[in-house]
């Protein structure tokens, strides 16, 4: 299988360590592909959802978020780069979790550029719930730059699930190989509570979380099928090269760069920093909304939005649904027919709920 040579991510910004599976067929309906995760027939990795372009209204709901919270975002890439500048003293690999985390982590890389002058090795690789870290990602970036630490890199947390599949990761690697790795996280927001660093503990909207592959990098989410890959492959991605005129990837990035010079970087409030306090509001609604496991709860802007584009949804719950933060949640619920509730959802902006099929396997 061929390595991705073609991205939108350009490679000053970027390397891309994913295997191309764009002649693969490896795309399911949403309900087949749900089915198969909720009775585990089959893992969510293996396969695709067959991703559709944004419509015209949420394309631009999109663009008003870019404008209404670029500064902040802004803000909080400062925040992130000044933490780990502070760190490492700018000796270090940034390793952004493919796909939301790869925007986040150029941002970060592109700051640093600006703010002390030094290029920071960036590379996007594949983490799976169950599946862990791509090794053989993890080999190629330590043996290019030994003797330097790898810090993880995404865009933000929900429940803390990639957190502790990333801990759990880097043990395993750290039992049988050299160097070590450290399973430290760091995010923009870490409404979750479970990352090292972050720009902010607050659930706020990265815009670049309302899309899919048109904001990062015409990039799928990531694949591993041992049907399309081998051992020693990366894990997989399918680039959608024919949304070429719809790409946003670099426009977006560029309009959050904009706001660099506008916004000093700030020591961030983290009183919570990894208490997994998130953890504690899912299994209040589990209880309250009486679902058989977490896995069908999806706390947070970011991750509600993904409920949203990618699972069959049940129900929408928001804490205010005239914030800002929340319209392109409520404009995907109404395109897609999905019931939005206004409650108590905790320190959470919005949580997606995941109603389980007959005979789920949870």
């Amino acid at each position: 299988m061929k390595n991705l040579t073609h991205t939108s991510f350009s490679a000053e910004d970027c390397t891309v360590l994913l295997t191309d599976l764009s002649d693969a067929s490896v795309e399911e309906t949403r309900e087949k592909r749900e089915r198969g995760i909720q009775l585990g027939t089959s893992h969510y990795s293996e396969t695709l959802l067959r991703e559709t372009l944004p419509t015209e209204t949420y394309s631009i709901i999109f663009e008003q978020a870019i404008r209404r919270e670029g500064k902040q975002v802004a803000q909080l890439v400062a925040n992130c780069a000044k933490n780990l500048w502070d760190k490492y003293g700018g000796r270090f690999v940034l390793v952004s979790l493919a796909r939301a985390g790869t925007p986040a982590g150029v941002l970060v890389k592109r700051y640093i550029q600006q703010a002390w002058g030094a290029s920071i090795p960036h590379y996007t690789v594949s983490i799976l719930r169950d599946r862990g870290l791509d090794e053989n990602a993890i080999h190629t970036i330590v043996e290019a730059h030994p003797g330097l630490p790898l810090q993880f890199f995404d865009g933000w947390t929900g429940k803390g699930t990639i957190t502790r599949e990333l801990q759990k990761a880097c043990n395993f690697w750290n039992e049988r190989y050299t160097p070590a790795i450290s399973s430290d996280l760091a995010v923009l927001a870490d409404p979750g509570r479970c990352a090292s660093v972050s720009g902010t503990e607050r659930d706020v909207l990265l815009p670049h979380a309302c899309l899919n592959a048109t904001v990062t990098g015409l990039l799928s989410r990531t694949i591993w099928n041992e049907k399309f890959l081998a051992p020693n492959d990366y894990h997989g991605v399918k680039v959608y090269q024919e949304w070429q005129k719809y790409d946003v990837t670099n426009g977006y990035i560029q309009e959050i760069a904009n706001w660099f010079s506008a916004v000093q970087p700030q020591v961030t409030d983290q009183v919570d920093k990894m208490s997994f306090k998130g953890e504690y509001v899912v299994h209040k609604l589990q209880k309250e909304w009486g679902l058989p496991t977490a896995h069908f709860i999806k706390p947070g802007i970011g991750e509600t939005t993904r409920v949203l584009l990618r699972r069959v949804p049940w129900k929408v719950l928001v804490n205010n649904a005239s914030s800002p933060q929340v319209q392109h949640i409520l404009q995907l619920a109404k395109e897609k027919q999905v019931d939005v509730i206004e409650t108590d959802t905790g320190h959470y902006a919005a949580v997606g709920l995941i109603q389980p099929l007959e005979g789920a396997n949870t």
